[in-house]
């Protein structure tokens, strides 16, 4: 999972609450947390895409995977 906080300097929100409490809970490993959405390409090519076949509904797996194959294409 990629987690990206929603900020009050982007008008998102009233405070940065949500961006504490991501470092907080990034240490665990649970997820990738990204602060900035230019981030979020690097986040995708990092992703281990083969844990993704658990869900049963695989329309967005596959989904994120064709996009995902689109970057690494270019690279």
């Amino acid at each position: 999972m990629i987690v990206v906080p929603r900020l009050k300097k982007c008008g998102e929100h009233i405070d940065d609450h949500q961006s504490l409490l991501l470092q907080e809970l990034a240490r665990e490993r649970k997820f990738t947390a990204i602060y900035d959405v230019e981030e979020l390409e690097g986040a995708l090519l990092k992703l281990d895409i083969s844990r993704a076949a658990v869900m049963r509904d695989k329309r967005l797996v596959n989904a994120l995977k064709r996009y995902i194959a689109q970057f690494k294409q270019g690279q």
